[in-house]
């Protein structure tokens, strides 16, 4: 499988098979954060080995790796297959039970950070919001003015920093076919540390489609939705004594909104450059209209 800074094989075997991947010099997965991912999300989670450099070409050296080979398909491909008019309804509500589990493990995991690396976090956030602030649409401005202004609740000392994947996205999420249960979580390679809920567009991606049209949520959209947050807030187990769970709610809310910005409002040239959208991406702005002015 070619990827936009790798290239991806499984070997050959009914046992112990592996996944070998190559991948450009300057996208290397740091097998550290992957360990630590594991830590924090169990066996959804292949560890990876490094098997050192290969090739003298024109991208080389090739950073090389080997990790195990997960079961399943990936969601995007269980979404296709369950297209067909044949196909019996996908069991989409333990993808996302399972989806919630794996934001509830990141939020009794949180990672520590010191006040320094909250504040530059925070600076390098709030200037990429400044940015999209001057480019993006009338329409959004208010919006990202009002998630400007409550950025700061996402770094206090009392909120989460989590390992935070990235690219939760339909391709790096795998899943078993028959149950829609999660069986990994693939890819690491642009993990970092960031407050907890700016992940949560990978939520999103799941309670719709975008199509010719535009996105169109799903018809039990508000069930799934329910269902994940019934999870989540169940099992971190918030008092509801003083409106707590009401004041992080509300923060989660900002984490989120910011979080869909910063994964449609920047897009990348040939996968090296990363720059802010502009009207000929419609195919972003349809997602940001999607999930942050018609919600």
């Amino acid at each position: 499988m070619q990827g936009s800074f790798s290239y991806t094989v499984a070997t050959k075997g009914d046992e112990d098979q592996k996944i070998v991947q190559f991948r450009v010099s300057h996208s290397p997965l740091n097998v550290d954060t992957i360990q630590r991912a594991q830590e924090v999300h169990g066996a959804v989670v292949p560890l990876a080995q490094y098997h050192g450099e290969l090739g003298d070409g024109p991208t080389a050296p090739l950073k090389v790796y080997a990790m195990e080979k997960l079961p399943g398909v990936t969601y995007i491909d269980m979404v296709l297959d369950h297209l067909r008019d044949s196909s019996p309804p996908m069991p989409k509500l333990q993808t996302i039970q399972d989806l919630s589990r794996y934001f509830t493990s990141a939020w009794l995991h949180p990672e520590h950070v010191t006040q320094a690396k909250r504040q530059e976090s925070q600076e390098h956030v709030s200037r990429k919001l400044s940015i999209l602030s001057s480019v993006l649409p009338q329409r959004f401005h208010t919006l990202i003015s009002s998630l400007q202004a409550d950025l700061p609740q996402l770094y206090s000392p009392a909120y989460p920093q989590v390992l935070t994947y990235g690219d939760l996205c339909e391709m790096n999420i795998l899943v078993m076919p028959e149950t829609g249960r999660i069986s990994g979580i693939v890819d690491w390679a642009e993990a970092s540390i960031l407050p907890f809920g700016t992940e949560l567009w990978g939520l999103e991606n799941m309670l719709g489609s975008m199509g010719s049209q535009g996105w169109k949520h799903d018809e039990n959209r508000g069930k799934l939705e329910e269902e994940f947050w019934r999870l989540f807030w169940g099992t971190i187990d918030v008092e509801e004594r003083e409106g707590l769970k009401g004041r992080l709610g509300r923060t989660v809310r900002v984490a989120r909104g910011i979080g869909i910005l910063l994964r449609h409002g920047f897009t990348w040239d040939e996968g090296v450059h990363e720059r802010p959208i502009s009207a000929a991406d419609t195919n972003s702005l349809r997602y940001l209209d999607a999930f942050l002015l018609s919600t």
